[in-house]
């Protein structure tokens, strides 16, 4: 029996794998004010608060963990971060930095820009970033498919390079970030073959004006919905990459999946506390 349709108020807990913050960037907000978002700190609890999302995982890029750690710290309960580290930098001092936020709990996941940094998953200059993660249990997350830089290099963010990784490292808890679109079929049997991978369902649509947008977002409604049928719905996880699309109109779109009310609680809620909480509740 497939259910849709759900309102925000009968998703009773939501957590968002994925958003940003980055509030001082002029094309942040220049998106942000197409999507009819105030992006700002007050505006993004808002946000969270008008569609009851208890938690969020703030995406780093290098260089940014710290940043993303105080503004957690300044919104007590309400995020977790994930960190980041260029493995074609890695020095001595950065990977110490990387451990000191594990092992201190500042960090819950490590993130991976493999398409905009130009390599693949498996490089071996970022082995040593796996195996602290494997060390403290954290799961590494890594942007997949569509890269919005002319300069980025698709060949490396493609899901199918996830596979090789998981593979060499079954103990690796693997996140391929928006589900490898517009490779979503690839991603779902990457996910079905390894049970160290799974994606988070962010930044497939977007609440910016587009031609087709409607014809395009039932289109991802089917590809998505196709997924979890082949690979089921216990490792994806609901995400926004906000500021790209509020989290009323996100949340409205996934309800609105053909698919059981236990797998859509899966998705909004569980699977990440299960990945990220650390036996939180909310």
């Amino acid at each position: 029996m497939m259910e849709t349709g759900q309102t925000n108020q009968e998703i009773r807990k939501v957590v968002d794998v994925h958003l940003h913050i980055n509030f001082e960037r002029p094309h942040s907000q220049e998106i942000a004010k197409k999507a009819g978002i105030t992006y700002t700190p007050d505006g993004l609890l808002a946000d969270m608060d008008a569609s009851n999302v208890r938690k969020a995982l703030i995406m780093s890029v290098p260089g940014q963990t710290k940043t993303s750690y105080e503004f957690a710290q300044r919104h007590p309960g309400r995020f977790w971060v994930c960190g980041s580290a260029d493995p074609k930098n890695l020095t001595a001092d950065v990977l110490k930095s990387v451990e000191a936020d594990m092992a201190e709990d500042r960090i819950r996941a490590l993130k991976f820009y493999i398409g905009y940094q130009h390599y693949y998953p498996d490089d071996e200059d970022c082995v040593p970033l796996y195996q602290l993660a494997i060390k403290y249990g954290l799961p590494v997350i890594f942007h997949t498919g569509d890269c919005v830089s002319p300069m980025a290099r698709l060949r490396y963010s493609h899901p199918l390079t996830i596979d090789d990784l998981a593979f060499r490292f079954p103990d690796l808890k693997i996140v391929m970030a928006h589900i490898g679109n517009p490779w979503i079929w690839d991603a779902a049997e990457v996910i079905y073959k390894n049970e160290n991978v799974c994606a988070d369902l962010s930044g497939l649509i977007t609440g910016l004006p587009a031609e087709y947008k409607e014809e395009y977002r039932e289109w991802v409604r089917r590809q998505v919905q196709d997924a979890i049928y082949y690979c089921g719905a216990d490792n994806m996880m609901f995400g926004t990459d906000y500021c790209l699309i509020s989290h009323a109109e996100a949340i409205d779109f996934f309800s609105h999946l053909r698919i059981k009310r236990e797998d859509l609680e899966k998705i909004f809620s569980r699977t990440a506390l299960k990945l990220f909480g650390k036996g939180e509740t909310i």
